[in-house]
């Protein structure tokens, strides 16, 4: 068993559609697969109704493409979040991406940017955090509405808000940056 570590200030950024502005594994299988689907709102509809057999389903297809392919594969960083990255990065915090995408995925974000990653399921991004670091202080920056447990244990956040996630954070007592 890993021995956890004690960093006394982490930073987690969660990557697909908060470190990059897209979410890295729908754009993959679009990119492969030579299609839209994977970003239309027909899938996002599906996903929303049957989240678990299209997390299976996108899984299946993923598995199809070449390790190769998605290490070539160069999504986009948002300037934005890795200023603030880079800002906690010089207040003395341990910074990583702590994201829900395949390992792939997460292994080239964080060899472009050079912090370390940790990839969790969904749902599980506060568990596999807890399993790997004891902190006295956590930042999260992240759009994910399943990591609302990192949120609520989280010192300071900033949540990268859009059409998909504001009512659910709002619902949940979270207030908009102003």
């Amino acid at each position: 068993m890993n021995a956890v570590e004690h960093k006394n200030k982490i930073a987690v950024f969660d990557l697909d559609g908060t470190l990059w502005k897209m979410n890295s594994h729908n754009m993959v299988l679009n990119s492969y697969f030579n299609t839209k689907f994977y970003t239309s709102v027909f899938y996002r509809g599906l996903r929303h109704f049957f989240p678990q057999k299209m997390y299976e389903f996108i899984c299946s297809k993923y598995k199809q493409i070449p390790k190769e392919y998605v290490l070539s594969f160069e999504p986009e960083f948002d300037e934005t979040i890795l200023s603030v990255l880079n800002e906690k990065r010089k207040l003395g915090y341990f910074v990583l991406i702590l994201s829900n995408a395949p390992y792939e995925i997460a292994f080239h974000a964080s060899e472009r940017i050079g912090i370390p990653f940790l990839v969790a399921p969904i749902g599980g991004k506060k568990e596999i955090l807890d399993k790997n670091y004891s902190y006295d202080f956590l930042f999260v920056c992240t759009d994910n509405m399943e990591d609302i447990d990192l949120l609520d244990a989280s010192n300071e956040r900033k949540i990268i808000w859009n059409k998909y996630n504001s009512d659910f954070f709002v619902s949940h007592g979270f207030e908009k940056d102003i």
